[in-house]
């Protein structure tokens, strides 16, 4: 893969991020008393631990 295809890509996948982040965050639902991310938008309500705290890194460092 060639610099210009990176950054494509790259461009993609911070629009995609920056117009879909808020999907990740969920409601409390079930045992899960408090408010909680998943690490994408596909996951349904559970509760991951690495990858939940990965997607938490990455989305505190969205531009405003």
């Amino acid at each position: 893969m060639d610099i210009k295809q990176i950054e494509k890509y790259g461009q993609l996948i911070k629009d995609y991020t920056l117009n879909n982040h808020k999907e990740c965050f969920r409601e409390p639902a079930g045992k899960l008393k408090y408010k909680f991310i998943v690490p994408g938008i596909s996951y349904p309500n559970s509760l991951w631990d690495w990858d939940s705290w990965l997607t938490d890194l990455a989305l505190g460092n969205l531009p405003e």
